[in-house]
């Protein structure tokens, strides 16, 4: 389902990716207050733009929200490091918002904790994303590196499983997505370096045993989750990536080292924006 154009008192909310319905909600009203300040994104709210404009999720509430390209390009100016980017050509807007509504918008974005007065901390997640641009493979299609299957295996899957559907299930995503984020981390300031052979390794042995317990055909979420926990059991640790499209609405996860996709391939992935890399 779409997300929908807003007007600047109103955007539109989406499930997160493990649901696939988007439903409308309204921010309070605001007067019309001045703002000569810089905003900041909150901690907790990453974004990505489209051509139909911007897309922003919430971890602490696990829902997107969507804002129209002439709100996005007029958030631009007053919101450091906002995503929307000029567009030209058929979809560019011919008109902007004036002042008083983006006030408006803004106090509204501040009383709902999208935005915030402070820049985010040094020590949380960074907001950079992967590009999908260039020659990309896939770790499963075009690269296989066969090796057995062992009882710790099986073993290593089945708890990999268990804690991304625990996590998922019943965790806040801020929490899940931190705690992914923060091994990583750990495992790069140890001085891990990604050894894309291994990695094909266990992306072969975790396709050969997925089948058995789940199909990743509309369980993107719980797929790329299990699969970077598994990984990391053996000492990899790609990206888990969040992204989104507008056309039509959907949400979509994978799991990526640089041109490397595990898992999947270019043709699944390159309809998405990616919004949050992990």
């Amino acid at each position: 389902m779409p997300i929908e154009k807003s007007n600047p008192a109103r955007y539109v909310v989406g499930s997160q990716s493990a649901g696939n319905q988007v439903e409308a909600a309204s921010l309070p009203s605001a007067k019309a207050d001045e703002f000569s300040a810089l905003y900041y994104l909150a901690n907790h709210v990453f974004a990505c733009s489209t051509r139909r404009g911007v897309v922003l999720l919430d971890l602490l509430r696990n829902k997107y929200f969507g804002i129209d390209l002439i709100t996005g390009e007029s958030l631009a100016g007053v919101v450091r490091d906002w995503p929307a980017k000029r567009v030209t050509g058929q979809n560019a807007p011919t008109v902007a918002l004036d002042g008083s509504r983006v006030n408006t918008l803004v106090r509204s974005l501040l009383d709902q904790n999208v935005l915030q007065l402070s820049p985010p901390c040094d020590c949380d997640m960074s907001r950079s994303t992967f590009s999908l641009e260039g020659d990309l493979a896939s770790v499963g299609d075009e690269i296989i590196a066969r090796m057995p299957v062992r009882p710790a295996h099986v073993f290593f899957f089945l708890v990999s499983l268990f804690f991304a559907f625990i996590s998922l299930r019943f965790l806040p995503l801020s929490f899940t997505v931190r705690g992914v984020h923060k091994r990583r981390v750990r495992a790069i300031s140890k001085g891990y370096c990604f050894d894309a052979h291994r990695a094909a390794q266990l992306t072969f042995v975790f396709r050969r045993l997925r089948p058995y317990f789940f199909s990743a055909n509309g369980h993107c979420v719980i797929h790329a989750l299990a699969l970077v926990n598994f990984m990391a059991i053996y000492g990899e640790f790609p990206s888990w990536v969040l992204g989104v499209r507008t056309e039509p609405w959907g949400a979509h996860s994978w799991v990526q080292h640089e041109n490397f996709l595990f898992d999947t391939n270019p043709a699944k992935v390159c309809p998405y924006d990616p919004l949050l890399s992990i």
